[in-house]
């Protein structure tokens, strides 16, 4: 499967992505990974949001607090739909934006961004990713494994809203955190990338 990396920050529409990245393919491309790639990995499969349009731009402005709860949250604007959206910052994600930060922040800078603090685009990071995943098949080939299929960050909000999915959330909390206006939408969203073999009727009738 080839990796969705489109250079001008399109990206096939949400129903027909199907590519599920399992854990174990995420762990040996993570450790493949560089900081950046990293960083962008965690975002997307921790927010679910367009790693290609939002993530990728986010910089400390984004980093807020909520008026009503006091709790630390990401507030921005979806760029594809204009919808404002609020996430809140858990310890998990405070990690992530914490290693992006770095010891001096600066507001003007991307949460990701290269040594000289400047964001990159979209396809020269998914370029990044790409080697990563080349990286870890050569692992796999010296162990004689199967191959993994390529991927691009876009799977990650598949694979992070099909997670929780599996998971037990509803439905309804996984389409607030995509921003999706229906919840057909995020249910297309999940099921394309989730293959469950069907079990038979069981029930004894003899």
């Amino acid at each position: 499967m080839a990796c969705h990396s489109p250079v001008d920050g399109t990206a096939n529409s949400e129903d027909k992505r199907e590519r599920y990245v399992t854990h174990q393919e995420y762990q040996e491309v993570y450790e493949c990974a560089g900081n950046q790639v990293r960083l962008l990995m965690g975002l997307t499969y921790r927010t679910l949001q367009r790693p290609e349009s939002d993530i990728i731009r986010w910089t400390p402005v984004v980093l807020a607090t909520d008026p009503h709860s006091k709790q630390r949250v990401l507030f921005f604007e979806q760029e594809k739909t204009g919808r404002k959206v609020k996430i809140a910052v858990t310890d998990k994600i405070e990690v992530l934006i914490q290693k992006a930060l770095g010891p001096v922040p600066r507001i003007d800078q991307p949460l990701v961004h290269n040594l000289k603090g400047e964001g990159y685009t979209y396809s020269g990071i998914t370029s990044m990713l790409t080697k990563a995943i080349e990286k870890a098949n050569k692992k796999r080939a010296k162990k004689e494994l199967p191959l993994m299929d390529s991927f691009g960050f876009r799977d990650l909000k598949g694979k992070g809203a099909t997670d929780m999915w599996l998971a037990g959330t509803p439905i309804e909390q996984i389409q607030l955190l995509c921003g999706h206006a229906d919840k057909s939408t995020t249910e297309k969203y999940i099921k394309a990338r989730w293959n469950a073999t069907a079990q038979p009727n069981e029930i004894a009738v003899l």
